[in-house]
């Protein structure tokens, strides 16, 4: 499952607009860390707000711990404030931190 993509049109790419996340790599959560620093703030929030990010991270990406930190990181979160910066901090945390 090298590219999986997440939105409806099979090229990966959104019905319109500029191209957006989704036809990321999926046996590596990097390409999704390295996207989460560009992406539309928009996107961000509306798919950490939905929980897609955990449903990706458990069921694409078959890490259910890194979904496990999204979930709490979720959970904690209040207001409009888009946690990108600690998204990020925290799936390079659990990435890389020793087996």
């Amino acid at each position: 499952m090298k590219d999986r993509v997440f939105r409806a049109t099979l090229d990966g790419s959104p019905a319109q607009g500029q191209p957006s996340w989704f036809a990321l790599r999926t046996d590596d959560p990097e390409a999704l860390i390295a996207h989460l620093r560009t992406a539309p703030l928009a996107d961000v929030r509306d798919h950490f707000i939905r929980g897609d990010f955990e449903v990706w991270l458990s069921d694409l990406y078959r890490r259910p711990d890194l979904a496990e930190g999204v979930r709490k990181l979720r959970r904690s979160h209040e207001g409009d404030y888009i946690p990108r910066a600690e998204l990020i901090a925290l799936l390079e945390a659990l990435l890389h931190r020793p087996s």
